[in-house]
């Protein structure tokens, strides 16, 4: 009977070598998943989060547009279903470099005629009355500019809202009305 001349098994140096790659490999960081290039593809993939985590259809489900949070990445706020009275309302975070974080229940601050919205405080204002208007009036959130709030004699408050022209060359101008506990009211365009 021959005895076989070589070995199926590398070497234990070669053996050893493989080894340790195998635990290298395994041991690195695993990519990061691909960044959406545009607003749109966030805005997209956290409607498709959203219906993944509630359990929805992602046509059901209606977001604004994507705001930036200076030093802490980008926000999309929705709704689930896309209109009614009892909508589950949430925000999904992404971080600088526009990767998703999560996606988090929040508070019903939406205009209704007796202002039933959550109170916010007076710094939150101007942001909230840009994407209302943007909102509103089918505008481009980046196209808005907005001052700091301002206290009204009756305790309410007001922040003005301009929007940059799209093809004409006039501005318009818009205010968002608070009660004096920070609670959205309406947003309109002030009379002359």
């Amino acid at each position: 009977m021959p005895l076989p001349t070589a070995s199926p098994l590398p070497p234990a140096p070669a053996l050893g070598a493989l080894l340790v790659g195998l635990m290298l490999a395994a041991a690195a960081p695993a990519p990061a998943a691909p960044l959406p290039p545009e607003a749109r593809d966030m805005q997209r993939f956290c409607q498709g989060e959203a219906a993944s985590a509630f359990r929805v259809s992602p046509r059901a489900i209606r977001t604004l547009p994507v705001e930036r949070r200076l030093g802490s990445g980008y926000v999309v706020y929705g709704q689930t279903p896309a209109d009614g009275e009892s909508a589950l309302f949430f925000v999904c975070s992404f971080d600088n470099g526009r990767r998703f974080t999560g996606v988090r229940t929040t508070a019903d601050q939406r205009a209704s005629g007796a202002g039933r919205s959550e109170p916010m405080p007076v710094s939150e204002m101007p942001r909230f009355c840009r994407g209302m208007v943007a909102e509103e009036f089918r505008l481009n959130p980046r196209a808005i500019s907005v001052l700091d709030a301002e206290k009204q004699p009756n305790g309410s408050y007001t922040v003005q809202a301009i929007a940059r022209p799209t093809s004409a060359n006039t501005t318009e101008v818009f205010e968002c009305r608070f009660g004096s506990k920070g609670r959205y009211k309406r947003v309109e365009r002030p009379r002359n």
